[in-house]
């Protein structure tokens, strides 16, 4: 099995304003530069294979530690477009680590 290093950020999304998201996500592009965080992956929903999900969209963020994940977060950069991504989506945001 392999054993990760890396920590990730999961964002369950469902999208309130396509506009304002593609706003959105081009500013996490560039907050997501300086943190050395990348997006693994983006798509939506296909089926739901076991439990209840509430959202439709799903975006998972690769960052080389958690502390790089948590400097990212908690930048002024990121905070910055925090009520962009609130007026575009509704959004769960949780980190995992090994």
């Amino acid at each position: 099995m392999p054993t990760f290093t890396s920590a990730f950020a999961i964002g369950q999304v469902t999208i309130k304003d396509q506009l304002l998201w593609q706003e959105y996500k081009t500013a996490l592009t560039e907050t997501l530069a300086i943190y050395h965080g990348k997006v693994v992956f983006r798509g939506g929903v296909s089926k739901i294979l076991a439990g209840n999900s509430n959202h439709t969209d799903v975006v998972l963020i690769q960052f080389s530690t958690i502390e790089a994940l948590n400097h990212w977060f908690y930048s002024d950069q990121y905070q910055a477009i925090i009520p962009l991504r609130d007026s575009a989506a509704e959004v769960t945001l949780i980190s995992y680590a090994p």
